[in-house]
């Protein structure tokens, strides 16, 4: 009778360990999506009316001249859209709330966060695109240069980019920086982003912790069984 019940309990360790294998390596398997926000979107990243004041999500860090306060912009203002790419159903242009005819020359830090806490960094990618005017220097990931840039054709998208590394636990940083060339009349600046990003989570410490008590339960009854 020992034995059957010996055998039985063995059986179930058994079942567990294999139970919480699976949980763990699926749950460390799954992709998540990563929070970040396109331009000129609201909390639930719906695009903003044309001349809202501020972005949620884009702060300007840094301008060569005139204000850091953002404006979102779309084609019912008129210029600059066209020539600017046209509206679509999940980003609008940001730029500095200027005159809408022209900005100060010289570069424009654009910075959004976004936050990795509970995600696996080794399994992290952020996919985009974005236009710019004038060019787009440089995407920075923490202050580290990715080298992506974009020629500043805003009459259409660039080439999409990815950025798979150079990520930090917590909170991190991408910075689009913007060159804005020289002009007097009919020169200003602006930004779009469309971007996403998933990784894996990292597996709970129960998970682990059942697993392992199932291999100790499983050895002290082999021991016994011995």
């Amino acid at each position: 009778m020992e034995g059957t019940v010996t055998g039985m309990l063995i059986r179930l360790s058994r079942s567990i360990v294999v139970a919480c294998a699976v949980f763990a390596l699926a749950f460390a398997a799954h992709a998540n999506p990563i929070l970040i926000y396109n331009t000129g979107v609201d909390a639930a990243g719906l695009p903003v009316a044309n001349g809202t004041i501020g972005d949620l999500h884009y702060v300007l860090t840094s301008v060569p001249g005139g204000t850091s306060e953002l404006i979102a912009i779309t084609s019912v203002g008129g210029f600059p859209i066209p020539p600017w790419v046209g509206d679509d159903s999940i980003s609008t242009w940001i730029r500095p709330n200027n005159s809408l005819v022209t900005d100060p020359e010289g570069m424009y830090d654009f910075r959004t966060t976004f936050n990795m806490t509970g995600l696996d960094l080794a399994s992290a990618v952020l996919l985009g695109r974005w236009a710019t005017d004038n060019p787009g220097i440089d995407i920075l990931i923490n202050g580290v240069s990715t080298g992506i840039g974009d020629p500043g054709e805003f009459v259409a998208w660039s080439n999409t980019f990815t950025i798979g590394g150079g990520f930090v636990a917590g909170v991190n940083t991408l910075d689009f920086i913007v060159q804005n060339g020289s002009g007097s009349v009919g020169n200003p600046t602006g930004l779009r982003v469309e971007i996403s990003g998933s990784a894996n989570a990292i597996p709970e410490p129960v998970s682990f912790v059942l697993l392992g008590a199932g291999l100790g339960a499983l050895g002290m009854l082999r021991r016994r069984k011995a």
